[in-house]
């Protein structure tokens, strides 16, 4: 991992933090996607604290691929696409895809050197 990937990882990671993701939804119809999101992010955690250790020897793709269709989904449901708190949400997920291409592109970047 090079020094700059490193940096922009711990960038990502501070920025996501600086966000209180609540213990549970505001809005009981938000409820399965609040599971969603949580569980994408233990996995993005798993896979950062992986690359900042220099130890990502491999990604949970497949089940990073199935949490995040099931978000899709989810926020398609016109009672979610709707509702005034899924920007929240969407922010969130945001974040955590940046986190993880940055650990990707980092795990890369620390074989090629």
């Amino acid at each position: 991992m090079t020094s700059s990937s490193l940096d922009e990882l711990k960038k990502a990671v501070i920025d996501q933090k600086k966000v209180l993701f609540p213990y549970e939804a505001e809005d009981p119809a938000l409820s399965e996607l609040h599971q969603a999101v949580k569980e994408m992010d233990e996995l993005v955690s798993q896979v950062v604290i992986q690359a900042l250790q220099r130890n990502l020897t491999s990604l949970p793709t497949a089940k990073i691929d199935e949490v995040q269709a099931k978000i899709q989904v989810l926020l398609a449901r016109p009672e979610i696409e709707q509702n005034r708190h899924v920007s929240f949400y969407r922010s969130y997920l945001a974040r955590l895809t940046n986190m993880l291409q940055i650990a990707k592109r980092s795990s890369v970047d620390a074989l090629e050197s």
